[in-house]
């Protein structure tokens, strides 16, 4: 039986005829690349509704699907969220993907992008059961998803859905063990419930071609033939879970040097594992941010931050090649503040000043959302807030405090007669927090 390859093409980073403009896909050109993907032995291809500006899916029905036999290569597409109001949307949208593409099925279809924020659209207006649907008709072939979300919410996913058959992954040895992407946590996932893997982003769209030049040297003193992109990709391909790599490739060198390597594909042995672990810890000596992800700052923050997340997708986001106007970062930062966030209500505030001391006090409701923005995941809180000023001459001195109320609602605190801090010393800590500073302003 001969052996699937594990390269895909991803169709989302095509070359283009005019730089600033995403939907200008140098057709001659991407017309090649397909060819030559497909003389070496390649055949599976991925597309989305919003890839190239809009233009991908009718790029393909224009590259691929019209010029080369149904049965020679694999088409992948998948259903954007962002463009679901109604459930009548679903069809209508598949329907134009096939009208784009020309394809008369979908080889694999998934829904795009699962995160804490587009499943709640997914689960509204079962796209679950659509997807499935479509696959019982015989216009789709294979379900799954894409993701781009934490471990927990993937486990939950498959839990609830067993009848998806993959899932799309970003893995790269940066991401591996980045607190914030957390890929080696939900591939494990993955794995557990026996989903094979499409890995997208295997170079962090090419974050991971242009390496600081100590790395590069170390890839170069090992295998001086090959390019510094395809470390990226023979990390990826060579967990034993991973069905497909996919490559957004924008021209031919880039094609070219691909395949060279994928053809034959050998895993990276334990040796050269070890290199990539040595080689994410070149990338991150230089970070921004250097958290070493204890969460010790978590273990009592009234509003439940994720402090280690953020700060690590923050450090990664500085390490992206600055040409890029999009990052997979975004994605997992606007999940993280669905997930754990305060939304204040019914805030009040008071300011007095009386000649040089002046006195400020707010009180505030807080309501914690964990996981989603229903009633059962949330908590309530209650936050007072007093700062104290005095002016003299050209300086101010000024005393800021504040507490936050689990349990214990005391709305006379409002007042700023007492210290929150004397107050906060009547309640234990598992039922309150707060803070008090001092500072000097000249």
């Amino acid at each position: 039986m001969k052996k699937k390859k594990k390269l895909g093409f991803g169709m989302m980073r095509l070359p283009l005829l005019n730089p600033e403009d995403d939907g200008s896909v140098d057709l001659k050109q991407t017309e090649q690349m397909v060819d030559r993907f497909l003389e070496q032995g390649f055949t599976y291809f991925d597309t989305a509704w919003m890839y190239c500006g809009g233009k991908s899916e009718e790029t393909v029905g224009k590259v691929l699907v019209s010029r080369h036999p149904r049965d020679s290569f694999t088409l992948t597409t998948k259903m954007p969220a962002y463009m679901l109001k109604k459930a009548e949307d679903r069809e209508r949208i598949f329907q134009e993907q096939l009208r784009r593409t020309g394809a008369g099925y979908f080889d694999y279809y998934w829904l795009h992008d699962v995160n804490s924020h587009s499943i709640q659209t997914f689960d509204r207006l079962d796209c679950w059961n659509f997807i499935r649907q479509k696959k019982d008709e015989g216009l789709v072939r294979h379900i799954g998803f894409s993701f781009h979300d934490g471990p927990e919410l993937l486990d939950r996913v498959l839990t609830e859905h067993p009848e998806m058959e993959y899932v799309q992954l970003q893995l790269n040895y940066l991401d591996w063990d980045s607190l914030g992407v957390q890929s080696h946590a939900c591939y494990d996932v993955a794995t557990r419930h026996g989903k094979p893997v499409i890995v997208m982003e295997p170079v962090k769209g090419g974050t991971l071609a242009r390496v600081p030049e100590e790395l590069e040297t170390l890839f170069r003193s090992r295998e001086p033939e090959l390019s510094v992109p395809s470390w990226a990709i023979r990390f990826a391909a060579s967990h034993e879970n991973v069905m497909v790599v996919l490559s957004g490739m924008s021209n031919m060198n880039q094609l070219e040097d691909n395949t060279s390597y994928m053809r034959d594909f050998k895993p990276l042995n334990q040796d050269e594992m070890a290199l990539m672990s040595q080689a994410a810890g070149i990338l991150n000596r230089n970070i921004v941010i250097p958290c070493t992800g204890c969460s010790y700052c978590t273990v009592n923050c009234p509003r439940h931050i994720a402090i280690p997340k953020y700060f690590s997708l923050y450090n990664a986001d500085c390490q992206e090649i600055r040409e890029k106007t999009w990052t997979p970062q975004r994605s997992y930062y606007n999940n993280l503040t669905l997930n754990q966030f305060a939304l204040p209500y019914n805030m009040m505030s008071l300011d007095l000043v009386i000649g040089p001391f002046r006195v400020m006090s707010f009180y505030a409701d807080l309501r914690i959302f964990n996981n989603s923005m229903s009633d059962k995941n949330k908590d309530d809180r209650n936050v007072f807030g007093h700062r104290y000023e005095l002016a003299v001459g050209n300086a101010t001195f000024g005393v800021s405090e504040l507490q936050v109320q689990y349990d214990n609602l005391k709305p006379w605190l409002f007042i700023p007669t007492a210290p929150l801090f004397m107050e906060k010393g009547n309640y234990s800590e598992s039922t309150n927090n707060g803070s008090l500073s001092f500072d000097f302003n000249y």
